[in-house]
């Protein structure tokens, strides 16, 4: 098999792996922080959660509208199967509830004891130990790396982000149908770019269509240009306000938690 087909397939499995987990493969060391936002946004344009901006006060007596992110089922959210790293989002709301953002997230914090226990979760449910050190003290030392496959991945997964990263701007402004088939393949790992506008996903608006990408066609209705005629606040200002309210609680982990989040979790020692 040449190098350029060996890459291709390679960057395929990106179809079946979701951001959370691409993050692990390019940074094994990522914050748990970062984690549950992919994880979330992912979830956002798949339509399973929707996050929806509402003005309100705060109280009975506020004279003041304002603005809050609620959380809720989305479309697709009965007929999702999740994985287990991701039902700490979707095994706590039902289509009857809600959440204020920063109470989801808080919940979700709390329930998740151990960074690297959920770190391996996501390993295990997405299939990806072959590209980790299987090493017993690691575990111990709750340490995390890829081994020479997953470098090799990385590496091919990084280049392909950037070429992504320069050239999608572009695209987005010239030629939109074929933004929209780098979309539909990306999916959730848009969110791992790193200098993508996201006000010009804006401008993809359209009414729904397969697009093809990769030899494949997706037909699913969470697809980006469904997502973006559906959602009722800008993604630009949900990404926002995700990371805003992450950030306002990134002590909550390792202060009001009653688990312990590092130590010895050789019990979780992946085969």
């Amino acid at each position: 098999m040449d190098t350029a087909s060996s890459r291709e397939i390679s960057i395929d499995r990106l179809l079946i792996l979701k951001p959370a987990a691409t993050k692990l493969i390019l940074d094994p060391k990522a914050d748990l922080s970062e984690l549950i936002k992919l994880t979330l946004l992912d979830l956002l344009i798949k339509q399973v959660l929707t996050l929806k901006k509402v003005m309100q006060p705060s109280h009975a007596r506020d004279p003041y509208l304002r603005t809050y992110f609620i959380v809720e089922t989305g479309k697709n959210f009965l007929s999702y199967q999740p994985n287990r790293f991701e039902t700490y989002f979707t095994d706590r709301i039902d289509k009857d509830s809600y959440f204020l953002l920063k109470s989801f997230f808080r919940a979700i914090y709390k329930e998740i004891t151990s960074v690297y226990r959920y770190k391996i979760k996501i390993i295990v449910d997405l299939k990806m130990t072959d590209l980790f050190n299987k090493n017993l003290f690691l575990g111990i030392l709750s340490i995390l790396k890829t081994n020479h496959k997953g470098d090799k991945l990385k590496s091919e997964i990084t280049q392909y982000l950037h070429k992504i990263d320069e050239e999608l701007e572009a695209l987005i402004k010239n030629t939109p149908q074929k933004a929209l088939e780098i979309l539909g393949f990306l999916q959730g790992h848009i969110f791992l770019l790193n200098t993508l506008k996201f006000e010009l996903l804006e401008t993809l608006k359209t009414p729904h269509k397969s697009v093809k990408a990769h030899k494949i066609t997706y037909e699913q209705d969470w697809y980006w240009s469904d997502y973006l005629n559906d959602t009722t606040a800008k993604l630009s200002d949900i990404i926002s306000e995700v990371s805003d309210v992450l950030d306002s609680i990134e002590d909550y982990s390792t202060t009001d938690t009653d688990g312990n989040w590092e130590g010895d979790h050789s019990d979780v020692y992946f085969n």
